[in-house]
């Protein structure tokens, strides 16, 4: 018998921030739903004996179920400086990320309740803390999953949920990215080339079956569908598909801001003071307006961050905590507007920053762990409530981003749809 191949060529324009298609979609739980203050520096991440355990930070929430040795990590810290039980529990969703109708025997091995035991106390710091770690059991299928901790015994509302991915390799992708193809995009988007090939996975109608989603820059507020519905048939075992509808760009963004808070007694890369206390503050060089600017090339985490420290040595216990200023100058706005704080230094959430008439600037204080962050800037619109990311960043199309992509089937006869592909793709310069 003949291998069967398919081979699906898909041109994509991209660019961040529009085609949310989940926004709607994730009533069990908020986007990133940490509900006390008290739990800081919430990571989970997949990990293999093969990554840098010291950039771990910002590998995404994803594995893949067929690789032994890898797993997905939770790592957290409770800054009430005393032990305390926590809990987790797994909820399995589809494609829409709603609760699915599968019961907990069908995506788990045993009873869907696992104790996090592993923890030790920070060493040094003048913020004391427990840093817990739990490695995820592996589950029975791919898809989607929520990770939800609780404190004590699972039940009531969850102290904090997490998102995370699990997929099965059936098809495989070859993707690049490049500039927009189409004038009048080509210096503020970017443009996803695929290559999509189904071997010998079974699949009847691929053009209508497979449910095909572009993540960028790991953030779940940047997610897209592709609508291969429209997939024409373009040769032998082929299949093409193309958009030149502004409705379905993506914007390319800039390169996030950083500041070094990897020590308190020497000032790190954008640093303007500090002062020493119980916690140390940092006040972080004063941030203008970038958009009107020409694009820099810099390396970034792509808005994430790394736990670092250079005084105490071992990085998730001797690492301290510290009061950080951030400045943003920016006429005040009249209309009501609230400029933002973006990054996953806030989880993505979006952080109103507030107005200092004696300084005429823009502030907000965050409390973070000693490391390296990238952030940004946005402008709510107070009314509409949507956020404008371009008014301070900008848009470039030669803006390093990381994209992946994710590949969803409901076989027949199965309940929920599975991952059956992912692919992470960067355009590092």
């Amino acid at each position: 018998m003949k291998k069967k191949i398919v081979y699906i060529f898909i041109s994509i324009i991209l660019t961040v921030g529009v085609g949310n298609i989940f926004a709607s979609k994730t009533s069990i739980i908020a986007q990133y739903g940490n509900k006390n203050d008290y739990i800081k520096t919430i990571l989970l991440y997949g990990y293999s004996p093969n990554d840098n355990f010291n950039e771990r930070y910002n590998n995404a929430a994803v594995i893949n179920r067929s690789i032994a040795n890898s797993n997905l990590i939770l790592e957290f810290d409770d800054l009430r400086a005393k032990y305390a039980s926590f809990s987790a529990r797994i909820i399995h969703c589809d494609y829409n990320w709603e609760k699915s109708n599968l019961a907990e025997m069908e995506y788990l091995e045993g009873f869907n309740e696992f104790f996090i035991n592993n923890y030790d106390v920070s060493q040094n710091t003048k913020t004391p803390y427990y840093h817990y770690s739990f490695k995820l059991p592996k589950t029975k299928i791919s898809g989607n999953f929520i990770l939800q901790v609780f404190e004590n015994q699972t039940g009531g509302t969850p102290s904090f949920e997490r998102k995370f991915r699990v997929f099965d390799q059936m098809i495989g992708i070859d993707g690049e990215i490049i500039p927009a193809q189409d004038p009048q995009y080509w210096k503020t988007h970017q443009q996803l080339n695929m290559k999509l090939d189904l071997g010998n996975y079974n699949i009847s109608f691929p053009q209508k079956e497979l449910k095909i989603v572009i993540r960028q820059n790991q953030r779940e507020d940047k997610l897209t569908t592709i609508k291969n519905n429209d997939l024409v048939n373009s040769g032998r075992n082929s299949f093409s598909l193309k958009y030149f509808d502004s409705d379905n760009l993506f914007k390319a963004g800039n390169e996030f801001r950083f500041v070094d808070l990897s020590s308190s007694f020497k000032k790190g890369q954008n640093i303007q003071e500090i002062k020493l206390g119980t916690p140390d503050e940092i006040s972080v060089v004063t941030q203008n307006k970038r958009s009107n600017k020409g694009y820099l090339n810099a390396y970034d985490n792509d808005g994430g961050y790394l736990i670092t420290n250079l005084e105490n040595g071992e990085i998730d216990l001797n690492s301290d905590y510290l009061d950080v200023l951030f400045t943003l100058n920016t006429p005040y706005e009249e209309s009501g507007n609230k400029p933002m704080i973006a990054g996953k230094l806030v989880d993505w959430e979006n952080t109103e920053l507030d107005f200092n008439p004696n300084t005429q600037l823009y502030e907000k204080t965050l409390t973070l762990k000693q490391g390296v962050y990238d952030f940004g800037f946005t402008l709510k619109n107070v009314v509409t409530k949507k956020v404008d990311e371009d008014i301070y960043e900008g848009n470039f199309s030669d803006t390093n981003n990381t994209y992946e992509v994710f590949i969803y089937h409901k076989p027949p006869g199965k309940r929920s749809e599975l991952l059956v592909a992912y692919q992470m793709l960067r355009n590092r310069q």
